[in-house]
């Protein structure tokens, strides 16, 4: 038995401490060491596991703290911890934060430590005054509960506290094990109660040992639905094995959006039995991807039978997919039997993928035809996906999807689609879909139903009330009858097609069968929004159910009829008539009295008094002003005047759900005293103009009126005289203001009932304006004069007889005196400006000006004519000017000519000579001639080897201008020798001749050619060889020539015994040779030839090896019943495979091959000389579905973030399974479209290898496929 701490007995040891801590955690204890302090958690844990406190201790958090390591709270009993309970909190008014940075661990782990309170209020209610954090991003946890071995861990409670973890890759709070993190172990007893978790992968994470009466757990009333950076990521709370799990009152939603997965609120997986689901509000679950993936509210899939599941009164909302799967509000699936969906309210579910996806409130699929599901009692409406012309699941928002199993009883369900999907064609979408994995006959029994599809977008075939695809035709059915069929397209059934809808109940009877006493009308509902039946105008409806066994209320727990109780999950009784017998009537009162208003009718329940201010009739609420607003009489107490004129009146109803019925108005008439309802407003006016001032009032009169000013003393009465008039009326007048009266206040006096003094209102009076006009110029006109011309006349004057003032907007241009003359200074142009201020009087006249451009004078410059040789610098520039220049200005820059130092005439260039921005210069050219200069041409010496040709005659230049060399010459000159290669040893002269040039004249110089001798040098002989046939041999040798350009010519050639038999090779006539393939062996040498003699190199052997025969073979071609195949190879000592890709071990000399496609494999094999054969074999590729991956990535980006072969087709007695590197099965499937996300027991697996093992039967027979492939984040 839990034993938990009285409350006073906490709060005195808190106080207790209070006035002597020093350190954060205090711990005060019944037995051992009574109180101490500490610094951390941690440290006070670590105290009592060495049993300093014993008997029941209490620890107070009084401030923020900061555990380096986990704070571990052992069992009582193991090793020195002794302990009755323990009891953890913030101290009286504390606000603290547990925090930590732990990588892979929680911050605090109870580890089989038994009657265990975490409160974090601070004053014993339901604040949350405690903050549990773990700040790591690696693998972290805040809380784990766990079991220390085999015994279980019990009365732990966890309430009114703040749990963040530091990301949203892991879980905030795990129950189960103690050594391990996610793994299951040995509970009971556990409580978490109003707790704010955030920041999770999963919140709460409860995974249990299967054992009989393990995993009491309950979950009440705690906040998962933080959004932004505290979103939790995939599950709100994920139960496995638990037995006894009440998961109740909580507010599940809001979470992150992007990931690629599942996003489930609440979880019960594998073997969770026992287990009850109510009053949780789940909402604002959605995927923002485009991948197959969508929210589910709840999700049911133990796999057990007998699983006692219990789902009830949840209210389930906006949930939304852009992907490929469909939001799902309550989701069974697996091999599981009894379960009971009662009384929900699931509406706004949303698929808006394009493609065509959908949506379903509840969704039935388990894989067992005794499910023993009862549905009852729910409201389902606000369905909608893009809209298909498909009936599968995944097709179209559909409220109740059976998509396989059976066992099923659908009764006393109200479902209304009232969205419009998008597709404007025969989209399918139904109230209730049985789709076509149902096929056991009498799968579903269907009773006092209402299917409504209120949908209006949508062709003549879409828009349906029920659809049934069920291979068991009508036979699906234990029992279908009493249910209320209606679709606004009158589409009422369909077994998928066109040709089978039904658009009569008649039709329909024929299609489902039963239904003898159903019927075909449109229920009225209380809104869009609320699903109760309108009790006025749903009489067709009313008992026309027929009572069920063990469904004795609605979804509002109210009693239904025992003999004829009402289809849909609400049972409503129709109104009685209302009769008004006594109106209320007007009234007529004064300000601040008091009054009432009555009405009396017969089968009247409620009353609701409205107002209407003129802006329509709102509902009325006590308050100082009204009493009995719901009652058949109305109280009014000290009426303020603001009420005058209002209108009341009643609404009465004969109950909920039933129309209002408005009794006549009456009006509310309260007599107001004397107020301002117009306060007197500004006046602007000119100097001695009139101005009057009015003031509007209400109330009952007659009224007197006095008017007052305030010329700068206070407030004071008005008398008609001077200027003012008509000072005790409504209006006063005020003829002939002046300048002095500017800034007066003027307020009025009203009296009638009470008297009441107006707002001031401000007099300004503004002075008179003037105008500027030139005597000669034009306002906005120009002047243009030419630089040197006399002054311009200016001058202005101002219509209020005020001196003007001049100014020159650029003085380099134009100067203005005192009396408006423009005297010229510059050329250019701008702007006289005459401006006059004003005075008290007079306002400043606007300004009026005029533009004055000043042209440059006109000059005329003559260029000199000038020579110079090609090469010279330029001579300087000269120049005559026609006219001189005024005053001072003299010229700036230079002259120039054309670019150019060819002989030629060249003309002379203004440049940048200039006189000035007031001067414009014409400019006369002149001609710059360059003549040609003297070049001296010289022939160079030379010599020679006697008998070849004469080297190549060269000739030096002198007297070349700038960088000029001969490439510059027109036609080069030419040098030539009478001497060739016979004649003999001498010297011969070297003449000039020819040669023109534009720049230059020449000079030539004679030279001299002296003929020599020739020497040949062997310095590199060739080497002997041995190959292979197919293989190339190389020849290399090297020779010298004296002189150097003597011509030498190479020919190879070719003795089979390097002695006799010589003879030339083709196409071997440079310094290098190369064999060809399959030369024969033997002996080579290189004959070199210069004019008149011949030489030969040493003899080089070459010995040939012949080529081995290799043969390649295979065991089998690939098809669907291998993956592989054998090669084999012969015929040499080593080998290497191409492509190597898809072979096990390229070297081998028979590898195991496992090609994608048709392959030709290339062999090569070596001898024992080194020489290379090879051969080819194809594998022919058969295509296979029958596939697997080597690889995936859980990264969440929609692309391959799930290991399994989801792709294979047609195949029976399916297996995968997954081992990690140390041989332990982590993953197993009989369902070939499940796969690995990665993740153990919800924690995410690190990069790795692992093994996989599938086994099936395929059309082909049995295939089998093992192997390894890596996981990679």
């Amino acid at each position: 038995m839990f034993r938990t701490l009285h409350p006073l007995l906490v709060l005195t040891a808190i106080l207790f401490f209070i006035p002597s801590l020093k350190a954060q955690v205090d711990v005060s204890a019944t037995g051992g060491t009574t109180a101490a302090a500490y610094a951390t958690l941690k440290a006070a844990f670590d105290e009592v596991n060495a049993g300093t406190h014993q008997g029941a201790i209490v620890i107070t958090i009084g401030g923020n703290t900061t555990e380096t390591a986990t704070a571990t709270l052992n069992a009582s009993g193991s090793g020195g911890a002794s302990y009755s309970n323990v009891f953890i909190g913030p101290g009286i008014g504390v606000n603290a934060v547990v925090s930590g940075n732990i990588n892979s661990g929680p911050v605090i782990k109870l580890n089989g430590s038994n009657n265990v309170t975490i409160n974090g209020s601070n004053n014993f209610s339901t604040t949350r005054n405690l903050t549990i954090t773990n700040t790591s991003t690696v693998s972290a946890n805040v809380l784990q509960i766990g079991s220390a071995g085999t015994t279980p861990i019990h009365d732990v409670i966890v309430k009114n506290t703040i749990v963040v973890n530091g990301s949203n890759n892991s879980t905030a709070i795990l129950v189960g094990d103690a050594a391990v993190v996610g793994s299951p172990g040995y509970f009971n007893y556990i409580t978490f109660q109003n707790n704010s978790i955030r920041k999770a992968y999963i919140g709460i994470y409860v995974y249990a040992v299967v054992a009989a009466a393990n995993g009491n757990v309950l979950v009440d009333g705690n906040y998962m639905n933080s959004g932004g950076a505290d979103a939790i990521r995939l599950v709100g709370v994920y139960g496995q094995g638990v037995n006894g799990f009440v998961i109740r009152n909580n507010y599940i939603g809001n979470f992150e959006s992007t990931s690629a997965e599942f996003d489930r609120a609440i979880w019960l997986a594998t073997a969770t039995t026992n287990a009850t689901i109510t009053n949780n509000t789940i909402t604002g679950l959605s995927y923002s991807g485009t991948s197959s993936y969508a929210p589910i509210g709840i999700n049911i899939s133990p796999g057990v039978t007998n699983s006692n599941i219990d789902i009830t009164g949840n209210t389930i909302s906006n949930l939304s997919s852009s992907g490929t799967y469909l939001p799902t509000g309550i989701f069974l699936y697996s091999a599981m039997s009894s379960a009971i969906i009662n009384n929900n309210k699931i509406s706004n579910l949303k698929n808006t993928n394009t493609a065509g996806y959908g949506a379903a409130g509840i969704l039935l699929q388990t894989s067992t035809n005794a499910a023993d599901v009862r549905v009852q009692n729910n409201f389902v409406w606000d369905i909608a996906g893009y809209g298909s012309n498909g009936y599968d699941a995944n097709d179209n928002g559909n409220g109740i999807v059976i998509d396989g199993g059976g066992g099923y009883n659908i009764n006393f369900n109200t479902v209304v689609l009232n969205t419009n999907q998008t597709l404007a064609g025969g989209h399918r979408a139904s109230c209730l879909l049985v789709t076509q994995n149902v096929t056991a006959a009498g799968a579903l029994g269907l009773r006092n139903n209402i299917f409504a599809n209120l949908q209006t977008v949508g062709n003549a075939n879409s828009r349906l009330a029920i659809s049934n695809l069920s291979t068991a035709g009508s036979g699906v059915f234990s029992a279908i009858d009493r249910n209320v069929y209606f679709s606004t397209s009158t589409n009422l059934s369909s077994t998928g097609t066109n040709a089978s809808i039904t658009n009569t109940l008649a039709q329909l009877q024929t299609s489902l069968g039963g239904n003898a006493n159903s019927l075909n009308i449109q229920p009225v509902f209380v809104g869009a929004n609320d699903l109760h039946l309108n009790r006025d105008l749903n009489t067709a409806i009313d008992g026309k159910a027929t009572p069920i066994g063990g469904i004795g209320t609605d979804i509002d727990g109210e009693a239904r009829n025992a003999a004829t109780p009402d289809p849909g999950a609400d049972e409503f009784i129709p109104c009685p008539v209302i009769t008004v017998n006594t109106q209320p009537q007007p009234v007529n009162i004064c300000a601040t009295d008091n009054t009432s208003f009555g009405i009396t009718a017969t089968n009247a329940l409620t009353y609701q008094w409205q107002a209407d201010d003129g802006s329509g009739f709102v509902d009325i609420a006590n308050s100082a002003l009204y009493a009995g607003a719901t009652t058949n009489s109305l109280t009014l107490t000290n009426v303020p005047v603001a009420n005058n004129g209002f209108v009341y009146r009643c609404v009465v109803t004969a109950g909920t759900g039933c129309n209002p019925v408005n009794s006549d108005p009456a009006v509310l008439t309260v007599g107001t005293p004397v107020a301002i309802s117009a306060d007197p407003a500004d006046a602007t006016i000119s100097h001695l103009d009139n101005a009057s001032f009015t003031v509007t009032n209400t109330g009952s009169g007659p009224f007197t009126y006095q008017w007052q000013v305030d010329d700068g003393g206070g407030f004071a009465d008005l008398a008609n005289t001077g200027v003012y008039s008509t000072v005790n009326t409504a209006t006063l007048t005020i003829t002939g203001a002046t300048v002095a009266m500017n800034g007066y206040q003027y307020r009025c006096r009203v009296t009638a009932c009470g008297s009441v003094t107006s707002n001031a209102a401000t007099l300004t009076v503004n002075q008179l304006a003037q105008t500027l006009n030139f005597a000669t110029q034009t306002n906005g006109g120009t002047v243009t004069v030419t630089y040197g011309d006399p002054v311009i006349n200016g001058a202005a004057s101002a219509s209020s007889g005020l001196a003007a003032t001049y100014t020159s907007g650029n003085a380099a241009v134009v100067d203005v005196n005192a009396t408006g003359q423009v005297t010229i200074i510059g050329a250019g142009s701008t702007t006289i400006t005459v401006s006059q201020a004003g005075d008290a009087v007079y306002l400043p006249a606007t300004n009026i000006s005029f533009t004055v451009t000043v042209q440059p004078k006109e000059i005329t410059v003559n260029a000199g004519s000038l020579t110079k040789i090609y090469g010279d610098s330029d001579p300087s520039f000269t120049y005559t000017v026609n006219t001189p220049l005024l005053g001072g200005d003299v010229f700036t820059g230079a002259l120039d000519r054309d670019p150019g130092e060819n002989t030629g005439m060249y003309q002379i260039l203004q440049n940048t000579l200039t006189a000035g921005p007031n001067y414009n210069i014409t400019f006369n050219s002149n001609i710059l001639t360059i003549t040609p200069k003297d070049l001296t041409v010289t022939a160079d010496d030379k010599t020679r080897q006697y008998g070849v040709a004469n080297p190549p005659l060269t000739l030096t230049y002198s007297g070349f201008a700038f960088t000029d060399d001969p490439s510059v010459l027109t036609t080069a000159p030419v040098a030539s020798t009478f001497a060739v290669p016979t004649s003999w040893p001498g010297d011969y002269p070297i003449t000039i001749a020819g040669g023109t040039s534009a720049n230059y004249t020449f000079t030539f110089v004679p030279g001299k050619l002296t003929v020599e001798a020739i020497l040949l040098n062997i310095h590199e002989q060739p080497s002997g060889s041995m190959i292979c046939a197919d293989a190339r041999a190389t020849f290399n040798t090297a020779v010298t020539v004296t002189p150097s350009i003597a011509p030498v010519t190479y020919q190879w050639q070719y003795s089979a015994d390097g002695s006799t038999g010589w003879s030339d090779l083709s196409q071997a006539s440079t310094a290098s040779f190369q064999t060809k393939a399959n030369t024969p062996s033997g002996f080579y040498r290189c004959k070199f030839t210069v004019p008149g003699t011949d030489f030969y190199s040493q003899p080089a052997e070459l010995t040939m090896f012949p080529l081995p025969g290799i043969r390649a073979a295979k065991s089998n071609d690939i098809d669907c019943a291998f993956n592989s195949a054998r090669l084999g190879a012969s015929g040499g000592v080593s080998y290497q495979w191409t492509p190597a890709g898809g072979l096990d071990n390229a070297n081998s000399p028979n590898p195991i091959a496992t090609p994608d496609r048709t392959t030709t494999y290339l062999v090569t094999g070596t001898d024992g000389n080194g020489c290379k054969g090879s051969d080819r074999i194809t594998v022919t590729y058969t295509p296979s579905e029958y596939n697997v991956p080597n690889a995936f990535t859980p990264n969440n980006d929609g692309k391959n973030d799930c290991f399994g072969v989801r792709h294979w087709q047609k195949v029976t007695d399916f297996s995968l399974s997954i081992y990690n590197r140390y041989g332990a099965r982590i993953f197993h499937t009989t369902d070939v479209s499940k796969c690995w996300d990665g993740t153990i027991n919800g924690v995410p697996q690190a990069t790795g290898s692992f093994v996989y093992y599938i086994k099936c039967m395929a059309p082909c027979g049995l295939i089998e496929r093992k192997g390894s492939f890596l996981l990679m984040r």
